[in-house]
């Protein structure tokens, strides 16, 4: 729902983060004010209230970003960003292994 969201509204930290080509943290008080549009459909339709977006970085850089969903009573600030960036780098790690099996593969079709 969230990701729908951000394509739907056409804004929002995916988008941002994915842009940019850094990590975005935002909580409640910047999705609201940044995002407006996406925070409305967020905040009516979802319990997340802080999102942490890492890019993805080479070789799968460009295809999109890793969204971290936080939701109270937590906040942005209970996760510290080593935390985020080691979680991130793990879930790389798992998508760019199956991305060198998929190219592997083709190339030996």
């Amino acid at each position: 729902e969230i990701e729908r969201q951000q394509f739907t509204t056409g804004e929002g930290p995916c988008i941002a983060s994915h842009d940019s080509g850094a990590p975005v943290l935002a909580g409640d008080a910047t999705l609201s004010s940044r995002w407006p549009g996406f925070y409305d459909a967020l905040a009516t339709r979802t319990p997340v209230r802080s999102i942490i977006t890492l890019p993805l970085p080479d070789p799968l850089l460009g295809i999109g970003a890793l969204d971290l969903y936080i939701s109270p009573p937590q906040g942005v600030e209970a996760l510290a960003p080593i935390d985020a960036l080691t979680a991130g780098a793990c879930v790389t790690a798992a998508l760019q292994e199956v991305h060198s099996t998929v190219r592997r593969t083709d190339s030996s079709s």
